[in-house]
């Protein structure tokens, strides 16, 4: 009896452990696996175009950073028990088993440290050899099968491999089956391309549906930890660097597997930092110099490069610095040729061994510098190398080399990575003075810029600092976005005081048949042309500008109008390493120059006037300049030919570079800022938020600016013209006068800007001389002269210093009632409403004011008495008048709830106010002899004096 106690103890705990397949059934399910997730994180950043899921890897662009493994974990489910959690390196060649306890529900991870691009697979097996499914992938059945086929033809094999389960067709025709083996090579079509398990049990047609499901997930796991490096190119050896040599591009390398395209992100030049551009030894004093790179990746892993070196100078260094004077113009032909030759003589001396010779040849080559050498600099230079290769000649020794001479490498942050932003849900401001309206692209496929949403939010934040609404028009973001396009007419837009194209690329951003939600088709084109025309405000940030290249509109004389209202469009930009900044692939840095200092958005108070940005730099269709008013430029030597930065003619502007500019143009307003691919821009440059913000205001027309550009004039002419409102030989000759000063202004020197004023001021005679035109046509001419004379003064120099001029208001309120209103007679017996009336005049230097009247009797308040007498209905009073905003009559209240007549919005002077009164007398109300009245206090108040 103990025994068999015994045994069956031990066989019911073996049941809970161990299941009986026998007695179940064969277990078929296969495991659940869940999507693997990685560890460590970091904040979220951008990593793809949003609404797309964000990153939260430790570097940049997906790839982890970090010094300590990258964790792969996993977890997987099963209603029999999960066996076994595996992971691959080498796509399934071998399998490694995760540390898990077999069960139910299990969790393992895989600590991984492989440097480069890594695709792991993992996978979840049960006791009975089930895996679980994949991600599906779509084929279809390339041919016919039949019932009990072990072969067919499946559309492609790609990615597919032995093991991969298919679910073949769809509805009652379902079944599920293993591939068995791939056939090899690849048969012809019609002819199987794979082995199946078990046999087909139904028929399916061709082009029936497949769902591939491989037995594994994937996941990308790039690891990047190591640091890029540079080095000096083969023409430096032994950290010495000749003074005539070339500029020098450092090598710049990723160790591989990496992350690649390693960039100079900056750069210092003996602990002073400089643009990136190569080194160039004939700038550098002779002696020890130090020249620091900051090195960055794609994945953001960054290295401070350090070269500590020397600048020595030779025969030949002075012979190469003459060749670049020679080149750069700063030398004349002739003399070179001539300081050459003194020089080679010198040399021919030197190699012959006589050096007293070789020491008289240079002191000639001296001479002969400060003789003909008019660039100082340039003499300076030839100067100071002779006298060293003197010394040298001489045999007087060097100076004891420095110990420190060489490459290091120091911590360095490297790019920054890009945050995950989100426009916020629309918010009305309390006390919005305006709105505007932002619109990027329609998530059409075109290109999405990477800072649309920085710019969006920091739109927004602008908004709830400086007391304006946002509206966004953006579909990728349909909760924060308009429902549909407000493009729908001038007049839906004109609630806007600007709209704001925000990188808002491609060719139908606006549409001139675009199909909304409800099936109604408007024509965005017209509603936003419309809106210009009536004096609309346009701001375009970055990709704004690569829009509509195509928009044509005939009733201009057949222009691009688009291209028209923006003065020039993108056509390319230089490109750089990936690796300089996180969705900035096409950034460098470029220093941004301001031209014009007196528009609000360019003033000192602003930004300076000089100002190293890191951004990617337009190439326009047009030069912008003959078009536009330009506010800052960029200073092409600042990027052209910088490390790593690919440019030539095609996309440089040759010099005259605008970047940021306005206009007026077709009745409307336009500020734009070229700038804006990289995100730093918008959420952490201060000056840059704060320009943007000036261009709206002005834009908007809130702030005067000047924007005037010689097109502008020159259309005004021809449009007054056609008018009536000048003669013809008044708009000849001022187009005359227009161009001559275009033409001056156009040789971008002093004397153009100076000699262009003459042309101004015949523009200037020309408005002012009556037989031009009606007074209001010369006018406008004389406005946009002196605007072009302000202009031409700014660029001479001019500047605008605010002067005081002052005096005050006292605080004042002052009414002036007029004679005392009657009603004449009553006449018992008949029921008829009378009138009365009076005037004041109001005079208010408040902000705002209420003019008010109250009955402060206790006697029939709000009623006309006569003695203890009073008439049945009350008082009634209301007023009139041209600065004020009144009401329907109302009925006169106590001195504790007087009755609004009146209300002022801002300051009056001797507003003729018309008082009425009203009063009703009923046909049966019996009357007492004698006068009906009643004393009122009428008051002018305030709420802010």
């Amino acid at each position: 009896m103990h025994r068999l106690f015994a045994t069956a103890a031990v066989v019911g705990a073996a049941l809970v452990v161990v299941p009986n397949a026998s007695a179940q059934g064969t277990d078929t399910t296969s495991p659940v696996l869940n999507v693997g997730t990685l560890t460590p994180t970091a904040p979220l950043q951008r990593n793809g175009n949003p609404p797309a899921a964000p990153s939260s890897s430790t570097g940049n662009n997906g790839w982890f950073t970090q010094a300590a493994p990258t964790v792969l974990n996993v977890t997987a489910t099963d209603d029999v028990g999960v066996t076994k959690l595996q992971y691959s390196t080498d796509n399934g060649a071998n399998w490694l088993d995760m540390t898990i306890t077999p069960g139910l529900s299990v969790t393992g991870t895989a600590s991984l440290t492989a440097q480069g691009n890594n695709t792991i697979r993992y996978r979840a097996l049960d006791a009975a050899g089930n895996i679980a499914r994949g991600v599906a992938a779509a084929t279809t059945l390339n041919q016919a099968s039949a019932v009990g086929a072990t072969s067919i033809r499946i559309a492609s094999t790609n990615g597919r491999a032995v093991g991969d389960e298919l679910v073949i067709d769809t509805g009652a025709n379902v079944e599920t089956v293993k591939i068995a083996s791939i056939i090899t090579p690849a048969p012809a079509s019609p002819n199987p391309n794979i082995t199946i398990s078990p046999a087909l049990t139904k028929a399916h047609a061709a082009n029936a549906a497949i769902q591939a499901f491989p037995g594994f997930r994937t996941i990308a796991v790039p690891i990047d930890t190591q640091l890029p490096t540079s080095a000096w190119p083969a023409t430096v050896v032994n950290n010495r660097v000749g003074h005539g040599l070339a500029p020098i591009t450092p090598t710049r390398t990723d160790p591989t597997p990496g992350s690649g395209s390693p960039a100079v992100r900056d750069a210092w030049l003996d602990g002073t930092w400089v643009y990136p551009l190569p080194l160039d030894p004939s700038k550098l004093s002779l002696g020890k110099h130090t020249w620091t790179l900051g090195v960055t990746d794609v994945a953001g892993n960054g290295n401070k490069v350090t070269f500590t070196f020397l600048v020595t100078t030779s025969f030949a260094d002075i012979d190469a610095l003459l060749t670049r004077a020679g080149t750069a113009g700063t030398i004349p032909a002739a003399t070179v040729t001539s300081l050459k030759a003194t020089l080679a003589t010198a040399k021919s001396a030197n190699d012959a061994g006589d050096k007293v010779a070789a020491v008289n040849g240079l002191d000639a080559f001296v001479s002969q510098v400060r003789g003909s050498v008019t660039d100082q600099n340039t003499q300076n230079l030839l100067v100071t190398d002779a006298q060293d290769v003197t010394r040298q000649t001489r045999g007087i020794a060097d100076a004891p080399a420095p110990a420190d001479l060489g490459v290091t490498s120091a911590a360095y942050p490297g790019q920054p990575r890009h945050p995950y932003v989100t426009p916020a849900m629309p918010v009305h401001n309390a006390n919005a003075t305006f709105k505007v309206l932002v619109i990027a692209n329609k998530n059409d496929g075109s290109f999405r810029h990477p800072a649309i949403e920085d710019a969006e939010v920091m739109l927004q934040e602008l908004g709830a600092a400086k007391g304006f609404d946002v509206d966004l028009w953006d579909p990728s973001w349909t909760a924060q976005s308009l429902p549909d396009t407000p493009f729908t007419s001038a007049a839906n837009l004109a609630k806007y005081a600007v709209i704001i194209g925000d990188s808002s690329v491609g060719n139908n951003t606006f549409n001139a048949a675009y199909t909304m939600k409800d099936g109604t088709v408007v024509n965005e084109r017209a509603a936003f042309k419309g809106y210009i025309n009536n004096g609309g405000g346009y701001v375009a940030l970055h990709a704004a500008n690569d829009s509509m290249h195509t928009w044509l509109e005939p009733a201009v004389g057949g222009s691009l109008w688009y291209q028209n209202l923006l003065g020039g469009l993108f056509v390319s930009h230089p490109a750089n390493a990936n690796g300089f900044g996180t969705d900035c692939g096409s950034c460098y840095w470029a220093e941004v120059v301001t031209e014009d200092n007196s528009h609000p958005s360019t003033t000192p108070a602003v930004v300076p006037a000089k100002v190293p940005v890191a951004d990617e730099l337009y190439h326009f269709d047009r030069k912008p300049r003959q078009f536009i008013h330009p506010l800052q430029l960029l200073n092409e030597s600042t990027y052209v030919g910088a490390i790593g930065v690919g440019t030539n003619a095609s996309n440089i502007e040759g010099g005259d570079h605008p970047i940021v500019w306005c206009s007026n143009f077709d009745g409307g307003r336009e500020w734009s800022q070229v700038l804006g691919h990289n995100w730093e821009l918008y959420r952490t440059t201060p000056w840059f938020r704060e320009s943007i913000y000036q261009g709206i205001l002005t834009a908007a027309g809130f702030k005067p600016a000047n924007c005037v550009t010689h097109v502008e004039v020159k259309t005004l002419l021809s449009s007054l013209q056609a008018s009536g409102g000048i003669t013809a030989a008044a708009a000849t000759a001022g187009t005359a006068a227009v161009d001559a000063a275009f033409t001056k202004y156009m040789t971008l020197t002093q004397a153009g800007y100076s000699s262009s004023l003459t042309d101004i001021a015949a523009l200037r005679a020309i408005a002012a001389d009556p037989a031009s035109g009606d007074a209001a046509s010369r006018a406008k001419i004389l406005a946009k002269a002196q605007e072009l004379k302000d202009w031409m003064g700014v660029l001479l120099g001019a500047t605008s210093t605010g002067g005081t001029a002052t005096g005050t208001v006292p605080a004042t309120l002052g009414l002036t009632l007029g004679a005392p209103a009657s009603f004449g007679a009553f006449a018992p017996g008949i029921g008829k409403t009378y009138t009365a009336g009076t005037t004041a005049n109001v005079i208010s230097s408040a902000g705002d004011a209420t003019l008010s009247v109250a009955d402060p009797s206790a006697n029939a308040t709000g009623r006309l008495v006569n003695g203890t007498f009073s008439l049945a209905a009350a008082l009634q009073a209301m007023a009139t008048s041209p600065l004020g905003a009144g009401g329907a009559l109302a009925a006169v209240g106590g001195s504790s709830a007087p009755t609004s007549l009146l209300t002022y919005s801002g300051p009056v002077a001797n507003d003729a106010v018309a008082i009425t009164f009203s009063q009703a007398v009923g046909a049966n109300e019996a009357l007492r002899t004698g006068s009906y009245s009643k004393t009122l206090t009428f008051t002018l108040s305030t709420t802010t004096p």
